[in-house]
């Protein structure tokens, strides 16, 4: 059966949906993969119960919060998502799920260059009633049929790597290669020339070093740059993706609590894009790898304000490979 939606034009959502990491907009959430181990949390604060101990006694051991992913090692990231939208009464929502395998190619002693790879791309969406899913796992279908088109895309970036420069801080100084993926993507995909063009333009406009920046920001750039001890707080600034545009997060973190060899933070954010209908509030609570900064889970809920209140639920996590 043929979609009623046209292709550039569904394309230009999906992309779009993909590069926005901070438009997720639908209060319910589920989970849109068979991975228990993505499953998002109901609530914010339920996840945290289960992980801070209110009888913990508090602790004045300090510790060195810092991006410290080691040289020869490899991690996986993983990012669940659940993004709903309501225009003029007529609901549509989208589940994603994206995962990178991260391997630290080397360390200079002030910054660590890593190669980080698409290992799966899934969506599902709900247009209105039409659901559709799309994933890079699924067997290749008809380029001529605009709905394989898009898994077949998915599949294109899958296993393409760029590179990343980051700091101890956590601050991603340096992003290379999204214009050799959009070239190879466009060449696997053997579209005619006539849609080469927009194609790598779509890659350039969505793909790119400053989304890349954004998207892992909730990763990497956390840290205070100095030691910290039970009950400190520290603020960072950001730059984060709001709709098409950039708007500015300040984030307060706080070390809530010391359980062995984690740190559980919690995080209150401010974004403004200058405007009341880009502005907003996240919270999120993270727990981190002492040793190597590696950010174990981070759930995060996000309230944005004006006249389209959207409310955004998603959990990330992290492991060593």
């Amino acid at each position: 059966m043929k979609s009623k939606f046209p292709f550039w034009i569904l394309l230009a959502v999906l992309i779009y949906a993909c590069g926005s990491n901070d438009t997720v907009k639908k209060e319910p959430v589920v989970n849109t993969t068979n991975d228990s181990s993505l499953v998002i949390e109901d609530t914010l604060s339920t996840a945290m119960d289960t992980i801070v101990s209110p009888s913990s006694s508090v602790t004045s051991k300090e510790v060195d919060l810092k991006f410290n992913l080691q040289k020869g090692k490899s991690y996986a990231y993983a990012m669940d998502f659940e993004v709903g939208q309501d225009r003029q009464g007529k609901k549509m929502s989208t589940g994603m799920k994206w995962k990178y395998n991260v391997k630290v190619l080397s360390d200079d002693g002030t910054k660590k260059t890593l190669e980080t790879t698409y290992d799966r791309i899934a969506m599902s969406m709900d247009m209105g009633g039409q659901k559709m899913e799309f994933d890079s796992d699924a067997p290749a279908g008809n380029a001529t049929n605009p709905l394989n088109m898009i898994s077949n895309l998915f599949a294109a970036v899958k296993g393409k790597s760029f590179t990343m420069k980051v700091d101890k801080k956590g601050e991603i100084t340096e992003v290379k290669g999204f214009d050799q993926i959009g070239e190879a993507v466009v060449n696997q995909l053997n579209l005619p020339a006539e849609a080469r063009a927009g194609m790598i333009q779509q890659f350039k406009t969505q793909f790119n070093d400053r989304d890349v920046k954004a998207t892992f920001s909730q990763f990497f750039e956390i840290f205070p740059g100095k030691k910290v001890k039970q009950g400190d707080s520290w603020e960072r600034e950001s730059t984060a993706k709001l709709g098409r545009g950039q708007g500015k997060m300040i984030t307060t973190y706080k070390l809530r609590q010391i359980l062995g060899n984690k740190a559980i933070l919690s995080a209150n954010s401010t974004l403004n894009k200058g405007d009341t209908t880009s502005s907003g509030t996240q919270t999120a609570k993270l727990v981190v790898d002492i040793n190597t900064g590696l950010v174990l889970q981070n759930n995060f809920e996000l309230i944005a304000g004006g006249e389209k209140k959207m409310v955004s639920r998603g959990k990330i996590t992290g492991k060593q490979l």
